[in-house]
């Protein structure tokens, strides 16, 4: 099997791998990489783990703790691209994402009671 990478042709888009510089915690990693994979641009995911520095104590990644949450990644990605069930799950949430959870009205409502609802509101 061909490297996507390596085996680039003058007229290819760029191949693109982005993340988030500093793999700090399980949700950022996982958010961030689910982001970049909708823009649909990124053909490669990347974490930093490992982060030397210069300064004694300062930040140096979260290390091995980390590698699982890349796995995680990967999975989902499968996940995703398998199944044609999560994939519509997945897509649907992103297009209604952001988008007004309501006007203040309501068209309609329901209530369950034990008893008639005229006994529990008044009906008009």
């Amino acid at each position: 099997m061909k490297s996507a990478l390596f085996n680039r042709q003058p007229d290819d888009k760029p191949y693109l791998i982005s993340g988030p510089c500093s793999a700090e915690t399980e949700e950022q990693v996982l958010e961030t990489c689910q982001r970049l994979a909708a823009t649909g641009k990124v053909q490669a995911l990347r974490a930093g783990i490992w982060k030397p520095r210069t300064k004694p104590g300062g930040f140096e990644g979260i290390g091995t703790k980390g590698l699982p949450w890349l796995k995680k990644v990967s999975e989902l990605k499968a996940l995703y691209e398998n199944d044609p069930t999560i994939k519509r799950l997945c897509d649907t949430a992103q297009q209604i994402e952001g988008m007004t959870r309501h006007a203040s009205r309501h068209a309609c409502g329901v209530v369950i009671g034990h008893n008639p609802l005229d006994e529990l509101v008044p009906l008009e």
